[in-house]
């Protein structure tokens, strides 16, 4: 028979054969072993091998047990440890007869599972850790050759809320976004809200609510809005409602259908 070693180089394989039927060798007679190395790497050949004899008829069973199973067997019950426990427990789980059927149809739900698609591609984000994140360097007058000095995650102090952990991560981010205190998020929604409304928001510039956009044509007004899907917990249902039952919005609903009617 043949067979071939894993390659790895810092694995430790071992092979176990058996004979095919019990045999015995007389008294004066010589049992020879012949062992065929074909492999040209080196680390692929037999480094030592082990001829033992037993009468016990379980041997081939036995053999099929992986070391540390019978490690773990070959300890007194009162002195294996939580982990000898675990693997004689795993092993006979996946041996014994009585649980054959479980095994079945443990193994036709795994394949079910593993022919399952999902209905969405949506991709997973998972952060590296410290020690491997790059670093990042300001690039001064947008010349990536001419680096500054580096800097770390954080949020605007201008906006006057301040990060109580040391590196801010996206959870810190998003607890951010929804402060309370950060009226930038509560606005921005109302304006778009407000634009889907009335054709255009209290800030023209819906896509730009900085310095570059213009500033809002009732500011007190989108104060108000912002204040109120706040205190409603964000609820856009509701500022919805408040919109197309204002006053604000019915004349201009009214002035839309006798133009309309105009048109016919």
């Amino acid at each position: 028979m043949g067979n071939a070693l894993a390659t790895q180089r810092k694995a430790k394989p071992q092979r176990s054969k058996t004979a095919t039927h019990p045999f015995s060798v007389g008294p004066g007679s010589n049992l020879v072993i012949t062992l065929d190395h074909q492999s040209k790497q080196d680390h692929a050949t037999l480094a030592a091998f082990r001829v033992s004899q037993t009468s016990d008829t379980r041997a081939a069973e036995i053999l099929q047990i992986p070391a540390p199973v019978l490690s773990a067997l070959g300890r007194p019950p009162n002195s294996r440890t939580p982990t000898d426990t675990a693997t004689v427990t795993s092993h006979h789980r996946s041996v014994a007869t009585r649980l054959q059927p479980q095994r079945e149809k443990l193994a036709e739900l795994r394949k079910k599972l593993s022919e399952l698609k999902p209905h969405t591609t949506v991709p997973v984000l998972r952060e590296l850790a410290s020690k491997d994140r790059r670093k990042t360097l300001i690039q001064l007058r947008g010349n990536y050759l001419n680096l500054g000095q580096e800097v770390h995650e954080g949020l605007p102090s201008s906006l006057g809320l301040v990060s109580t952990v040391q590196r801010p991560d996206r959870l810190e981010l998003a607890r951010w976004l929804m402060d309370k205190r950060n009226t930038l998020t509560a606005r921005v929604v109302a304006n778009r809200l407000w634009e889907s409304v009335f054709g255009i928001g209290l800030v023209r510039t819906s896509e730009e609510f900085g310095s570059q956009g213009e500033p809002p044509s009732h500011p007190e007004l989108l104060d108000w809005l912002a204040v109120e899907l706040v205190d409603s917990g964000w609820n856009l249902k509701h500022l919805l409602r408040l919109m197309v039952t204002s006053a604000a919005y019915r004349p201009a609903e009214f002035k839309h259908i006798i133009k309309r009617r105009k048109r016919n």
